[in-house]
């Protein structure tokens, strides 16, 4: 109920136990189709099963059954057993060979084969709404803020614009990682194929293309460092979107008040003080993004699996890879959203903008001096100058020091102008958004 419009249900779904048993028997299908096919089991039973219909009503009692699974220690067992008195006879051949972990292994690889998909349709979004928003705000000035303090004068844009490449990073990571979990298991019980022999390997390597799978190198029931590597992943993309989260948070606080989240006309911000319209969606994201980061830590504890296959281990993989999936997708998908609907009060950011006055050259003031004292001296002569004068009368004062010194037409000088680091950001925004287009 909390979360209710935050997390995304099409993940959700997809980690969901219901579809998870629809996995498991699809699993054993493509592997009785493929016995079939080597001549292993007859074709008839193969034919049977593949006709078998797995109903709602069918799940409903496979997710009752596996409830009591520790009866049996091993959910798959339970899983099969239920299948046998369904189908009859041709039940006899399913599993044939094959380990609970080769199904379950598999069904996970399928999954992340979906997962990966959403999360690539997700990023492709995203950065188009960024780009948008950039190309929006590309001309608007602002100030660049470091160490929470007032810095130089950029552009909204200018600001967007340098996540482009970082969620494209994201991007290209995720297209490299993609094919190593694309790779099923389908190896026996110690992943050598044995029952199969002596079509062992080629009977694996079948099923796995089947179910649109490629046939792995070597087996990897104790090793799982390609779900280390897809956690981290998205953790890693969790980074980004806390910070870019935080960043509109930041930005919508009263004191500084540049950025709007958009909101409903039933929009309440605090049940006792009827005025507040609270950055909520920026700290949803910000709790989602955290949420997956915590749940992926898990996974380095789950790959500390002993000697070829443990199966304790997977149940923690499981619930890190599964929720850092629906949290880290929820967060991302969410955060889109927040930014295509964005307001931007330029009243403030102007207002802003004046509030800093003539701090925000005191760089260009610096390195005018600097061509006639050297930087640190600059520096150093600067800081003096500041601390002698106002926010509202720097510069002058600085002038006027600089032409006692005998140093001329600084006036003319662009780099003591606000609209020179302007037109500067606006230009290094244009070819940011270049290089995307």
């Amino acid at each position: 109920m909390l979360w209710e419009g935050y997390r995304q249900p099409e993940m959700e779904d997809l980690f969901a136990d219901e579809n998870l048993v629809r996995l498991w028997w699809r699993i054993e299908v493509a592997l009785v189709e493929t016995l079939a096919d080597f001549d292993r089991i007859p074709r008839s039973a193969a034919d049977e099963l593949r006709a078998f219909d797995l109903t709602p009503e069918h799940v409903r009692m496979v997710l009752m059954a596996s409830r009591h699974w520790r009866a049996t220690g091993n959910i798959i067992m339970a899983f099969v057993a239920l299948l046998e008195d369904w189908v009859g006879e041709a039940g006899a051949y399913l599993h044939w060979g094959a380990t609970s972990q080769d199904v379950t292994d598999t069904a996970l690889i399928l999954q992340l084969n979906q997962a990966t998909y959403l999360f690539q349709m997700e990023l492709n979004r995203l950065l188009a709404v960024i780009i948008a928003v950039t190309e929006r705000a590309k001309a608007i000035p602002t100030l660049a803020r470091t160490n929470g303090q007032h810095a130089e004068p950029i552009t909204l844009g200018f600001k967007w614009a340098m996540t482009i490449p970082e969620f494209d990073r994201h991007r290209q990571r995720l297209l490299a990682m993609s094919p190593r979990i694309s790779s099923g298991q389908m190896t026996g019980s110690v992943g050598t194929c044995a029952a199969w022999e002596p079509d062992g390997w080629h009977i694996g390597d079948a099923v796995n293309r089947r179910l649109g799978l490629t046939m792995p190198v070597a087996a990897w029931h104790g090793i799982r460092d390609t779900q280390a590597e897809y956690v981290s992943w998205i953790m890693g993309v969790m980074a980004s979107v806390e910070r870019m989260a935080m960043d509109v948070y930041l930005l919508q606080m009263s004191e500084v008040g540049e950025l709007q989240e958009a909101h409903e006309s039933e929009s309440v911000g605090s049940s006792s003080m009827p005025h507040k319209i609270n950055p909520f969606s920026s700290n949803m994201i910000r709790s989602m993004a955290q949420m997956a980061r915590t749940q992926g830590s898990g996974i380095w504890d789950a790959v500390q699996v002993m000697h070829e296959r443990e199966a304790g281990r997977n149940r923690r993989e499981y619930v890190a890879i599964a929720e850092t999936s629906i949290w880290g997708y929820s967060a991302l998908r969410c955060l889109t959203d927040l930014l295509a609907g964005m307001r931007i009060n330029i009243d403030q950011v102007k207002a802003n903008l004046v509030m800093a006055e003539d701090h925000m050259v005191s760089q260009g003031v610096m390195m005018v001096l600097a061509e006639h004292l050297g930087r640190q001296a600059a520096h150093h002569q600067v800081r003096e100058w500041i601390q002698a004068s106002t926010s509202k009368n720097f510069l002058s004062y600085a002038l006027k020091q600089m032409e006692a010194m005998g140093i001329k037409g600084v006036i003319n000088d662009p780099r003591i102008s606000p609209d020179y680091y302007v037109s500067i950001a606006e230009r290094r925004t244009e070819a940011i958004l270049e290089w995307a287009r």
